[in-house]
C-alpha cells in the first residue's frame, strides 16, 4: 500500500543537518524516554532523531524476520508511523523506551511476515499461464466468459492496482520498474499483484463452480 503521512527519509535528512542541536547532542547520552514524550506531542525532530540513531539496527531486526530488504524497509516506515502515533501510550513502568521501540518494530515485522505467508506467491510461469489461458482451452469459445469476467474484475480495481497487474502480466515489467513508474514501494507492488491475482483467480473458480 502507498505510504501516506510522515516521510521519514526527509525527517532523517532534516535531523542529520541539525546535529548541533544541544538537546540531542551526540556528546550526551540520548534520552529515549524524553524523545517519546516529544513524539507524543507531535515532534518530528524527536522521531527523526530516533530514526537516525536506530534505523540500521532496526532494519536488521526486521530483515531477520521478513527475509526481504524491501519489506524490511516497509516495516520500518510503518513502525515509525506507529511510534509517532502511539508514543503517548508508552508507559515507562512497563519497560524501557528503547525496548518499546524495538518491540513495535518486531511486532510489525511479524505481522508483515504472517500476511506474506497467507498470500500465494505467483512465479513467472504462473503469470504466463494466466496470460495464455485462452490458448490452452480446448474450445476457444469456452474462454469468452473468463475473458469477460477478467475484464469486469480489472475494471473494478483501484487504478494503481489495475496498473500493477496489467504492467506485470501484459507488459512483463519487473516489480522494480512498476514501483518506479507508479512511485510506490516495491513491497507494495508485490503485495498488490499477489492479492489481486489471488482474488481474481478465486472469483473465476467460483464462477465456474
Amino acid at each position: 500500500m502507498p505510504h501516506h503521512g510522515t516521510d521519514f527519509t526527509s525527517v532523517e535528512s532534516r535531523s542529520s543537518t541539525a546535529q548541533q542541536d544541544t538537546h540531542f547532542s551526540c556528546e550526551t547520552v540520548f534520552n529515549y524516554e524524553r524523545a517519546l514524550v516529544e513524539c507524543a506531542s507531535g515532534s518530528l525532530s524527536a522521531v527523526g532523531e530516533i530514526y537516525v540513531r536506530e534505523k540500521d539496527r532496526l532494519c536488521a531486526v526486521a530483515h531477520r524476520i521478513v527475509h526481504d530488504k524491501s519489506r524490511a524497509e516497509d516495516v520500518i516506515h510503518d513502525a515509525f508511523a506507529q511510534i509517532l502515533r502511539f508514543a503517548k501510550d508508552f508507559d515507562p513502568a512497563r519497560g524501557s523506551a528503547r525496548g518499546w521501540i524495538y518491540a513495535i518494530v518486531r511486532n510489525t515485522a511479524l505481522k508483515t511476515q504472517a500476511r506474506a505467508r497467507r498470500e500465494l506467491a505467483f512465479e513467472e510461469d504462473t503469470l504466463n499461464a494466466i496470460c495464455q489461458r485462452e490458448q490452452t482451452v480446448p474450445n476457444p469459445a469456452s474462454g469468452i466468459p473468463d475473458s469477460m469476467s477478467l475484464r469486469a474484475m480489472l475494471d473494478q480495481l483501484e487504478p494503481n492496482r489495475r496498473a500493477c497487474v496489467l504492467l506485470a502480466i501484459i507488459d512483463g515489467r519487473t516489480h522494480e520498474e512498476i514501483a518506479e513508474y507508479l512511485r510506490v514501494p516495491v513491497g507494495t507492488v508485490k503485495a498488490w499483484i499477489r492479492r489481486e491475482l489471488m482474488a481474481m483467480r478465486r472469483q473465476l473458480d467460483e464462477a465456474r463452480s
